[in-house]
């Protein structure tokens, strides 16, 4: 079981999805312990862009009793740097999870390079 502690710990979950040409997006679902629980992919997109149904993440979350959840998507362009789109996005997951008491990790950008970027670390969130 992966315990999920720091960045890093998120960018452990990704697989071969990493070094993708088109933009991927996880959920990580963790319990009280911040182990995970499930992996989601969520969605993949085209190579800027990625479509993701917040309410279907919170919904989920919900049914498998995640206390706790990471996001994390990839840049395929190998720049780590949020868009003002992935700015935007969480700011609304976190607000979901604040109604529904679900703790928000952090959100973790990746690239195929293994290099990663903790929203949370850079003070985003």
């Amino acid at each position: 079981m992966i315990n999920i502690r720091k960045p890093s710990d998120v960018c452990a979950v990704w697989n071969q999805e990493i070094g993708s040409s088109e933009e991927q997006f996880i959920v990580v679902l963790m319990n009280e312990e911040n182990n995970m629980e499930k992996k989601i992919s969520v969605t993949q997109g085209i190579k800027e862009y990625v479509l993701i149904e917040i309410d279907k993440i919170i919904e989920c979350c919900c049914i498998l009793g995640a206390t706790s959840i990471a996001i994390s998507h990839n840049h395929p362009s190998g720049n780590l740097l949020p868009s003002d789109d992935d700015i935007d996005l969480t700011n609304i997951i976190i607000k979901k999870c604040k109604e529904a008491d679900i703790n928000f990790f952090d959100h973790v950008i990746v690239t195929s390079e293994g290099n990663y970027l903790s929203m949370r670390n850079i003070g985003m969130f």
